[in-house]
């Protein structure tokens, strides 16, 4: 791969110093960081995120762990897995 006019080298000094440069993280980009910070987990029945904070529901069948929002989302996943 050849460099083009204009491309930083990051392995060059200079280059790489310009690229830190004004390398700030944007409002989104910093939601989304907090937000990988927390413990998330998805229920396996409706797919809704579920902060650790909210305890969800977990059980393990044949093996795998699964969580779930509610207590009616994990006893419905337990009886379709039941057949």
């Amino acid at each position: 791969m050849s460099k083009e006019e204009g491309d930083e080298d990051i392995y060059e000094e200079k280059d790489a110093e310009a690229l830190k440069e004004g390398d700030e993280i944007s409002e989104a980009e910093e939601g989304i960081m907090e937000g990988q910070n927390e413990d998330l987990t998805k229920c396996a029945v409706c797919g809704k995120i579920i902060p650790a904070s909210e305890s969800p529901i977990e059980l393990e069948i044949d093996g795998e762990h699964y969580f779930f929002c509610s207590t009616e989302h994990a006893e419905a996943f337990k009886k379709q897995h039941q057949k």
